[in-house]
C-alpha cells in the first residue's frame, strides 16, 4: 500500500513494510514521486481507476518505479486507487514476483486473475484499507487537535499578556495623574512659605478689626462660591467679568488687570463694588493678594487629598479585584451619614455648579464593611457628576427608599443623573472588568465590577435603570 504524500507530492510506502524488511526490501525500496509524467501510479491517482499489467516490462514506467520494479522482481501486477471523498487517498497493489523472491512459490495468481476475481479483491481492499484510512484520519485528527490545544494556549497567553500590558498601563496613568497633582500641590505649599512667614504677619499688623471682619467674610463668601467649570464655561466667565470690569475706572492698567485676574480666581466679581467703595484699588488689590494667598493654600492642600482619594480608590478597586484585601469588621451606621460623607469628597463638582436633591425620609441603620460600602457610593456619586460634565441641566438626586422585598425589608439607595445616560450597546458591558467609556486618565473599568461585588457581598444587589434624560444606579441593600 502506498500512502499519498501532498507535502513532497510523492507516495509512500505504508503497509506490509515489516513483511518487505523481512525480505531486505524496506532499506532499498523508494518513495515514487508523482511529478514524472510516465508514472503508472501517476495515472491511477488522477484516473482513479484500477489498473492490470500482465507484463510489467515491456512498459515504460517512471524511474522509481522502474528500481522497485527490478529491486522486487516483479513480473505483473494488479494496482487499485483507494478514493475517499473523491480523491485518491491511497494506492493498493498485487504483484507477481519471481520464484526466488517469494516465500510461498505456491501463491503465484495475479496475472492469472479473472474480472470477477479482481471485483472481490477490490471489495477485499476496502475493508482492508477502511480500518487503515481511519487509524490515520484518527493521528491526523489527534495532531490537529493538540495543534489546536497548543494555538488556544498561545492565545490565551496573549490575551492575559494583553489584559496584562492594559491593565498595567491603565493604572499607571490612574496613579501617575494624581502623583502629579500632589507634587504640583507641594511645590505650591513650598513657594509659598516666604510670603507666609513675611507678608502675612504685616498685613495682619496694619489691619484694623473693621478690614478683618470683611477679609474673613470674603474669604468664607470666596469659598462657598468656589467651583469646578469646564474649560469652556470657565472662559466664558472670564469673559463677562473682563466685560463688567471695562465700565470701572482704574487709574493704573496694572492694578485693574492683577485685579481681574485675581476677582476672577476668587469668585468675587459681585463683591469688588464693595470693596472699591472703602478701599483704594491699591489696598483692594492687597486684600485680593492675601486672600488669593490663604486661597492657593487651601485649594493645594484638597487637591492633596483629592488625589490621594484617587489613587486610594484605584489601589481599592484592584485589591478588590483580586481578592487580595483586607476585610474590615461590620458596625452600624446611618445610610444618611453614609452618602453624607461620599458627597464632601466631590464638594468642588458640586457645590455651585449642580442641582442636588436628598431625600433620606426613609433613612435607616445598615451593618455594613463601612468603608467598603462607602466606596460603591463614590464610585457610584463620580460616575453621575462626570456623565455631566457636558450636560447644560447639571442635577444630582439621591433617593433613600424602604422596599419590603421577598427576603425581608432592604433599603433602596437610588443615585440619579441628568447626564448624556448610556447606550443599549453598552449597557449589558457596563459590570465587566476594565469595560470604560471614559477617556484615558478617568478611570481603568473597575468602578462598577467592584461595587457590584461588594454589594453583593453584603447581600444585595447593584442595577442600572434607565431613565429619560440621565441615569439611575440603585444600591438594594
Amino acid at each position: 500500500v502506498y500512502i499519498q504524500n501532498k507535502s513532497k507530492n510523492q507516495i509512500e510506502l505504508f503497509y506490509m513494510s515489516q513483511h518487505l524488511k523481512k525480505l531486505g526490501f524496506d532499506s532499498k525500496l523508494r518513495s515514487i514521486s508523482l511529478d514524472e509524467d510516465k508514472s503508472i501510479h501517476r495515472l491511477i491517482f488522477e484516473k482513479k481507476k484500477s489498473l492490470f499489467l500482465s507484463k510489467i516490462k515491456e512498459i515504460t514506467n517512471g524511474k522509481d518505479e522502474d528500481f522497485n520494479r527490478d529491486q522486487l522482481g516483479i513480473e505483473s501486477m494488479f494496482l487499485m486507487p483507494f478514493i475517499v471523498n473523491d480523491e485518491t487517498f491511497a494506492i493498493i497493489s498485487f504483484a507477481d514476483i519471481k520464484y526466488e523472491y517469494s516465500r510461498d512459490p505456491s501463491i503465484r495468481g495475479v496475472k492469472n486473475l479473472t474480472l470477477k476475481q479482481r471485483k472481490e479483491i477490490e471489495q477485499l481492499v476496502v475493508l482492508i484499507a477502511n480500518p487503515l484510512f481511519q487509524s490515520l484520519q484518527n493521528e491526523k485528527i489527534e495532531k490537529a487537535h493538540r495543534e489546536l490545544q497548543a494555538t488556544q494556549a498561545q492565545l490565551v497567553e496573549a490575551e492575559k499578556s494583553a489584559a496584562l500590558g492594559q491593565l498595567i498601563s491603565g493604572v499607571a496613568h490612574e496613579i501617575n495623574n494624581p502623583l502629579a497633582a500632589i507634587r504640583s500641590s507641594a511645590e505650591i505649599l513650598e513657594m509659598d512659605q516666604a510670603r507666609i512667614l513675611e507678608d502675612v504677619p504685616k498685613f495682619f499688623q496694619s489691619t484694623n478689626p473693621e478690614t478683618l471682619s470683611l477679609f474673613l467674610e470674603l474669604q468664607t463668601l470666596s469659598s462657598k462660591k468656589r467651583r469646578y467649570l469646564p474649560s469652556r464655561e470657565e472662559r466664558q466667565r472670564k469673559k463677562q467679568i473682563r466685560s463688567t470690569f471695562e465700565l470701572i475706572s482704574f487709574e493704573s492698567p496694572t492694578t485693574k488687570e492683577d485685579t481681574i485676574e485675581l476677582i476672577s480666581e476668587l469668585f468675587l466679581e459681585d463683591s469688588y463694588p464693595k470693596l472699591k467703595e472703602r478701599f483704594t484699588e491699591t489696598e483692594a488689590l492687597q486684600i485680593l493678594q492675601m486672600l488669593s494667598l490663604f486661597s492657593t493654600q487651601k485649594n493645594a492642600l484638597k487637591n492633596i487629598r483629592l488625589s490621594t482619594e484617587k489613587s486610594a480608590r484605584v489601589i481599592f478597586s484592584l485589591r478588590k479585584y483580586l481578592g487580595t484585601d483586607i476585610k474590615g469588621t461590620p458596625r452600624e451606621i446611618k445610610i444618611s451619614e453614609l452618602i453624607e460623607s461620599s458627597l464632601r469628597t466631590y464638594d468642588n463638582y458640586i457645590q455651585g455648579i449642580m442641582v442636588l436633591e436628598k431625600d433620606y425620609s426613609e433613612d435607616g441603620i445598615l451593618i455594613c464593611v463601612v468603608d467598603e460600602i462607602q466606596q460603591v457610593l463614590k464610585n457610584l456619586i463620580f460616575n453621575a457628576i462626570q456623565s455631566m460634565y457636558t450636560s447644560p441641566m447639571k442635577k444630582l438626586k439621591i433617593v433613600v427608599q424602604k422596599v419590603n422585598t421577598e427576603f425581608g425589608e432592604k433599603r433602596k439607595i437610588s443615585i440619579e443623573d441628568s447626564g448624556m445616560g448610556v447606550g443599549e450597546d453598552v449597557v449589558q458591558k457596563l459590570f465587566t472588568p476594565f469595560f470604560t467609556t471614559k477617556s484615558r486618565g478617568e478611570g481603568i473599568g473597575l468602578g462598577l465590577y467592584v461595587s457590584k461585588k461588594i454589594v453583593e457581598e453584603h447581600g444585595g444587589h447593584l442595577e442600572y435603570e434607565p431613565k429619560e434624560g440621565g441615569s439611575r444606579f440603585s444600591v438594594w441593600i
